[in-house]
């Protein structure tokens, strides 16, 4: 079936302030996210500096947030599926972009607010991309954080154990005579034993 055959006139009743909303909805969630760039910047910061008394508002403030962005989300789709359902469309499938295309071939004061549409959508998507990148940046790190302290951890444990450490080197495996290699054991426990 052609894209335009079952796709009926807007007409420009409520369809302008409805635009207008949607607008309004993508302008509030593209400052949000923008916010969540900075609280992940500040969360790697106290983390560094092993900061926790800083740390945990800011994961707070983050979660209320996403919250918060949740919430305009499903606002934004729902405002999408009426205008599916006053365009004769498939709501699961009729996406932003697609929506305000169809919007603005129908001309007049709607394509106005089509275009903003559009501009305000690219502005989001460029800053969810930022986000995404942060978020494998921030990830790749706290993955390699948590490993450097594993390893401290280790040493730390086998010092106080009185066992010799070989600062985080890994042992080559030994021959064992019976047709397998011995895995060298790592030091195992908590951080202080008992006799500390």
């Amino acid at each position: 079936m052609a894209r335009g055959s079952r796709r009926r006139s807007l007409g420009e009743g409520g369809v302008i302030l409805k635009l207008q909303n949607l607008a309004l909805v993508l302008e509030r969630m593209e400052v949000l996210y923008a916010r969540v760039l900075d609280l992940l910047d500040r969360e790697r910061e106290h983390l560094i500096l092993f900061d926790f008394e800083n740390l945990y508002p800011c994961m707070r403030e983050k979660d209320e947030i996403l919250s918060a962005l949740r919430a305009l989300d499903r606002d934004r789709l729902r405002i999408q599926d009426n205008f599916a359902a006053v365009m004769d469309l498939n709501a699961s499938t009729l996406s932003l972009k697609d929506m305000a295309e169809l919007i603005r071939e129908q001309g007049g004061d709607a394509a106005v607010e089509a275009d903003r549409l559009l501009r305000l959508r690219a502005r989001l998507q460029t800053v969810i991309g930022a986000l995404t990148a942060k978020v494998g940046r921030n990830s790749k790190f706290l993955t390699l954080s948590i490993g450097h302290l594993q390893t401290v951890a280790t040493n730390v444990t086998s010092l106080l154990a009185g066992k010799q450490t070989d600062s985080g080197k890994k042992r080559p495996n030994t021959y064992t005579g019976k047709a397998r290699l011995a895995q060298p054991t790592e030091a195992r426990g908590g951080l202080v034993q008992k006799r500390f």
